[in-house]
């Protein structure tokens, strides 16, 4: 399809997409490119067609815009006790009975354990909640956790290289974990950030070097971080966070046979989206990718600070702002 001459009720197609609430700008061009946009009946595959919503039939993945309708993306702040499912019948406590949007119907992105505590996304956006649950994405999420004992140096080793859980015969993908301290009643805390989801992950690791969770606190998924949100709060997400997500596709692989260390392999950090919002999604997922392949500073209590003002949302909440208070 050729562009049109622009009219007074003309707009560009992924405008016309983006200002329907069916996706981001940029995630509305991927559409696009993807041969999974319509305009009357015709597949678009070019950038910058000119149409008029009042008067041509738009439609993505087979749905006319205004059935598609506003997207939704949400941060929950789950507190302890509730449940991330919502086909339990038996469940009284779901994390999606906290969110109210009139019409909305949420999905958890993921899974939080009912005696965990933290940062849970949600959405009704599939495509964005295959992106933040799909093992090959591995979006990475922090974790503040509190442990019996003091774990030494060799097993903060054992638990960032990758271990054997019980009943699986495939070890623990690769963690950064560091110790943040130790409380008053003998308890350490550390900072875990893992890149898979396995059923009670960071409490198995734990269980299995002898230092059972007293306390769990989910902190950071991908680039969404809980902030201020108390338990049972929640807010909507930046459009920044949404199509840094959406853009993102997976962390760079290294071949199986590559010897290659981890600090060769660091880049550069590029400045975050805070001070430019005119960059594209590409560019502002480069410091998160960055963040994945170890080139941005990582554990302690300045790195989700840090990413925080990366995003240009101000001030974060320090570590005892966050729910990591002592047990």
């Amino acid at each position: 399809m050729s562009e049109q001459p622009t009219s007074p009720t003309t707009v560009r197609l992924q405008k016309a997409i983006a200002d329907a609430g069916a996706a981001s700008r940029r995630r509305a061009e991927e559409l696009i490119k993807g041969g999974r946009v319509k305009v009357d009946g015709i597949v678009v595959t070019e950038m910058g067609v000119q149409v008029d919503p009042t008067k041509q039939k738009i439609q993505v993945d087979g749905k006319a815009l205004k059935e598609i309708g506003k997207r939704h993306y949400v941060a929950l702040h789950k507190p302890e006790g509730y449940v991330s499912t919502v086909s339990d019948p038996h469940a009284q406590k779901k994390v999606v009975d906290l969110v109210e949007i009139p019409g909305a119907k949420l999905k958890p992105a993921g899974r939080l354990d009912a005696d965990s505590e933290g940062l849970i996304l949600l959405s009704d956006d599939g495509d964005f909640i295959y992106k933040v649950t799909h093992p090959s994405m591995s979006l990475g999420k922090t974790y503040i956790v509190t442990v019996e004992g003091s774990p030494d140096s060799d097993t903060l080793s054992r638990l960032a290289r990758g271990l054997s859980l019980a009943g699986e015969t495939r070890k623990t993908a690769k963690a950064q974990v560091t110790k943040l301290g130790r409380s008053s009643k003998g308890y350490t805390r550390l900072e875990m950030i893992i890149h898979e989801g396995r059923n009670r992950q960071i409490r198995r690791m734990m269980d299995t070097v002898g230092h059972p969770v007293v306390r769990l606190v989910r902190v950071q998924v991908g680039p969404v971080l809980i902030g201020n949100l108390e338990p049972g709060q929640w807010r909507e997400l930046t459009r920044w966070e949404i199509e840094a997500i959406m853009a993102y596709n997976g962390p760079e692989v290294k071949g199986e046979d590559s010897t290659q260390s981890e600090t060769s392999n660091r880049r550069r950090p590029r400045p975050g989206p805070g001070k430019d919002q005119r960059k594209s999604a590409q560019e502002r997922v480069q410091v998160y990718k960055d963040r994945l392949n170890g080139g941005l500073p990582s554990g302690g209590q300045h790195n989700v600070a840090d990413w925080g003002r990366r995003q240009g949302r101000g001030k974060s909440a320090r570590p005892d702002q966050r729910g990591e208070q002592k047990p």
